[in-house]
């Protein structure tokens, strides 16, 4: 078992050398022409690319065994001279209101625009801790 293909830019259809490719578990990285191969791992169920892009769906693969080639097309975002990453856990629902805290972190990520935002941690209740 192992899964390859090749990482292009989405605009220009240049390959893109030096990106990260993952299972999960094992992580290689494209060579000059985009291309990669990773062993595999029989526990993956996504094939990722370890970079930030400027579309949401774009840097995963799920895995299929329709696919015999793991191509993505994607667009790096653009580095920043700033990062910031916006990391919250533990979410208990329970006695609170969920819609106050969902607003919060809405206006918090207008705000300081993570490139990150981060869930640790679970969402549940009372009787779900129990």
């Amino acid at each position: 078992m192992s899964y390859s293909g090749k990482v292009t830019h989405r605009r220009t259809g240049e390959a893109l050398a030096n990106i990260p490719v993952s299972d999960g578990r094992n992580t290689v990285f494209t060579d000059e022409n985009g291309c990669f191969t990773l062993e595999g791992w029989e526990r993956a169920h996504v094939i990722s690319v370890g970079v930030l892009t400027t579309c949401q769906n774009d840097w995963f693969i799920y895995i299929e065994d329709r696919i015999e080639s793991y191509n993505f097309v994607i667009e790096p975002a653009a580095p920043k001279d700033d990062f910031c990453i916006l990391h919250i856990s533990d979410t208990e629902i329970d006695k609170t209101n969920f819609t106050d805290r969902a607003v919060f972190l809405r206006d918090m990520v207008k705000k300081y625009s993570p490139a990150l935002f981060l869930h640790t941690g679970d969402i549940c209740n009372e009787d779900g801790l129990k």
